[in-house]
């Protein structure tokens, strides 16, 4: 057998297909994206200006970024098909200092290719990493054949849940912060 050598093109080639494709994973899209900064000796939640929907900034800057303070603050919720990744990329990020709570609708499909990476809790939708146990996050499954179902009902349900429980200041009179991770499937 013969191998066949890459020529020069077709080793750029490879590499930059290999680089796309890194760059795109969700979890370095998170990583890449969002950042944690002290000034003051505050922590600040850095997200780039075309990602705040809202328009609100703790820091009125000139920059390319936004600026949230973070003071045990944050809510999440996430989903989509790289709603898993990305969520754990966050909670990984933020740490569950200022994580107060957050919510992750897994499709079915994804909820079964990591299904060795959770805990089911008996007749419900409801699952945890297992590599994780003090997650703040709560993760639910459904979607199956990414058509709406009861499972993504009662997850949907969750995530207005908490989304109506956030309070308007929390103990330490901050202002809270609603962080939503949208992939694709999600948006739709």
């Amino acid at each position: 057998n013969k191998k066949k050598t890459m020529s020069k093109n077709e080793k750029i080639l490879n590499i930059l297909l290999k680089s796309s494709i890194e760059s795109i994973n969700p979890r370095n899209l998170i990583r890449n994206t969002i950042k944690i900064e002290s000034k003051n000796n505050e922590n600040y939640l850095r997200v780039p200006k075309e990602l705040n929907y809202i328009k609100q900034n703790e820091i009125k800057n000139n920059s390319e970024y936004d600026y949230f303070r973070l003071n045990k603050n944050v809510y999440m919720i996430a989903f989509g098909k790289a709603s898993l990744n990305m969520s754990v990329e966050f909670e990984s990020l933020l740490t569950s200092e200022h994580l107060v709570d957050g919510c992750t609708i897994i499709p079915q499909a994804e909820y079964e290719k990591n299904r060795v990476k959770f805990n089911r809790f008996d007749n419900q939708n409801q699952i945890e990493l297992l590599d994780n146990k003090s997650s703040k996050i709560k993760f639910y499954f459904g979607a199956e054949k990414n058509l709406p179902d009861q499972n993504s009902f009662n997850a949907t349900k969750k995530v207005i849940e908490l989304i109506e429980n956030i309070p308007k200041k929390n103990r330490n009179d901050e202002n809270p912060l609603l962080i939503c991770l949208i992939s694709g499937g999600g948006s739709a």
